[in-house]
């Protein structure tokens, strides 16, 4: 419980929040805090067989893939498909850059955000984001129940979900990535006229697979 705990009031500090007219990504931070970078605040040791929290914070670092592999099933996001919308786009690192103040975001692909955990069978959301336009994520407004999602990862495996639910909410609602919970695939893209508010469809865990 330490462990979820640690890594939930981080998640407090770092949300991924669209925005299209600024063509970029920007941070909550609570009031007073600041902004630190996940990987800069100390970290509960990991239970045996699960990613820890530093472990999807950089993921360029050195011992990033090779610390990943320890999980029992874990892989970083490189391909997103929901083949009954249409949807199948590469996926990126998304992280937030202190110097330009800004999250990764682009026209192209969708972005792992890398504060969440890797793709894995044993806890916790993954975060994907894009924008909201047609050849993004903007048919995920359309969805069905029903509806599948296929994560690809960097290390040749395929995780399967199934839709579960979707909600609007503000910009900030942390509540929804669960760090500590069942292992999901949250994907996040905006909505609203001015494109402020943000809407997570989430998908549960069904199985992986090798490619």
């Amino acid at each position: 419980m330490k462990r979820a705990s640690a890594v939930n009031e981080k998640l407090r500090y770092v949300v991924v929040l669209l925005t299209l007219n600024t063509l970029a990504l920007t941070a909550i931070v609570a009031p007073g805090s600041g902004l630190q970078s996940l990987s800069s605040q100390a970290a509960s040791p990991p239970k045996p067989q699960v990613l820890s929290a530093s472990e999807t914070v950089t993921p360029a670092t050195k011992d990033n893939t090779a610390r990943a592999a320890e999980a029992i099933v874990a892989g970083k996001p490189q391909r997103v498909v929901v083949e009954s919308l249409g949807i199948d786009l590469p996926v990126s690192d998304g992280s937030f850059d202190e110097a330009a103040g800004e999250w990764t975001l682009g026209y192209d692909r969708a972005y792992f955000a890398t504060p969440t955990v890797l793709a894995n069978e044993s806890y916790g959301s993954t975060l994907i984001y894009a924008h909201n336009l047609e050849g993004l994520f903007a048919p995920l407004h359309r969805i069905a129940p029903g509806a599948t999602l296929a994560v690809y990862t960097d290390n040749g495996l395929i995780f399967r979900y199934t839709f579960l639910s979707s909600v609007d909410v503000a910009p900030g609602a942390v509540q929804f990535i669960d760090s500590d919970g069942p292992p999901q695939v949250v994907l996040q893209t905006c909505t609203g006229n001015w494109s402020e508010r943000r809407s997570l469809f989430t998908f549960a865990f069904e199985g992986v697979e090798r490619v």
